[in-house]
C-alpha cells in the first residue's frame, strides 16, 4: 500500500500567495501600460481633433469667399442687363465716340 505523507499545506499556500502576488504586480503593470498607450492615443486624437477643425474652418472660408464672389459675379451681371440702354457703362473702350465726346457715346459731336 501507498503510504500517505504529511501535506505541508502551509508551503503551499505561501507559494500559492506568493504566486497570485507575482500575477496581481504583472497585471497592475499592464493596465499601467495600457493606461500610458490610451492616455497617448486620446492626446493623438485631439490633435487630429483640433487640426481637422482648423482645416475645415480654412476651406470653409475659402468656399464661403468663392461662393460670394460668384453672388457678386451675378449680381453685377443681372445689374448690366436690368440698366436701360441709356444707362450704359461710360467706361467702354469699344465705342469709337466716347474720346471726341466727353465720354458720352450718345451724345453727339459738336
Amino acid at each position: 500500500m501507498a503510504r500517505e505523507e504529511s501535506c505541508d499545506c502551509v508551503e503551499y499556500e505561501k507559494q500559492l500567495s506568493e504566486c497570485k502576488d507575482s500575477k496581481r504586480k504583472e497585471c497592475e503593470e499592464k493596465s499601467k501600460e495600457q493606461s500610458a498607450k490610451i492616455a497617448a492615443l486620446e492626446k493623438k486624437i485631439m490633435t487630429l481633433t483640433i487640426v481637422g477643425a482648423v482645416a475645415v474652418t480654412v476651406i470653409g472660408k475659402e468656399m464661403t469667399d468663392k461662393i460670394i464672389d460668384s453672388f457678386k459675379n451675378v449680381q453685377e451681371v443681372q445689374q448690366k442687363i436690368t440698366n436701360p440702354i441709356g444707362e450704359i457703362d461710360t467706361n467702354d473702350k469699344n465705342t469709337d465716340n466716347s474720346s471726341s465726346n466727353g465720354g458720352d457715346p450718345f451724345r453727339g459731336t459738336n
